[in-house]
């Protein structure tokens, strides 16, 4: 697995040794960054269940400002260390140890550009996680989950809607918006 553009091109992510992390392979990131490519420069990022922290390391790749990268697993908050310090990246990303639930609670009201959502498929309480970070996301911000094909949301989710879905075998990327409150009409 490699970075696959920007400052950091080609330089191979350091994945944790650990059976249950499915890191996103490098043709879906770089297709979930092609689509958002016009919107990742001096952004604030935040890289949910986090694993290797490849897609936040391609986000800083590309010119974001920041990124927060949030894994439960020590032994992952443990890799993205090291691959911070592999990119020289150390300055650009904060790496937390807790549960998404518990981070989303305690960064408010830190507002995010963009976050990414990589959940073990598994994972059970999506649409209510991403409900959340309605309240730590910017207006007009982007949420992008990466989730089994079978998942589907229904929209709206409070005030992020559903702008995109891609799928890439048994993968599919959903891609949600914040609305803006003073850009909309009623």
């Amino acid at each position: 697995m490699h970075v696959t553009a920007g400052a950091a091109k080609g330089h191979k992510i350091k994945v944790p040794k650990k059976i249950s992390i499915r890191p996103t392979q490098d043709m879906v990131r770089q297709a979930i960054f092609s689509i958002i490519s016009g919107e990742i420069k001096d952004t604030k990022i935040l890289d949910l269940f986090a694993g290797s922290g490849a897609l936040g390391m391609e986000a800083l790749s590309r010119g974001a400002h920041t990124c927060d990268f949030v894994d439960l697993d020590l032994n992952c908050c443990k890799t993205i260390r090291e691959n911070l310090a592999h990119f020289y990246l150390q300055g650009k990303g904060r790496v937390t140890c807790k549960s998404a639930a518990r981070f989303i609670k305690s960064a408010f009201p830190k507002h995010y550009d963009i976050v990414f959502l990589d959940p073990p498929y598994s994972f059970m309480n999506l649409p209510m996680l991403i409900l959340s970070l309605s309240a730590i996301i910017k207006p007009n911000g982007l949420v992008v989950v990466e989730h089994k094909k079978s998942v589907k949301f229904t929209q709206p989710l409070d005030k992020l809607i559903v702008v995109d879905r891609r799928e890439y075998g048994n993968t599919a990327v959903t891609f949600f918006k914040k609305l803006d409150p003073s850009t909309s009409s009623g």
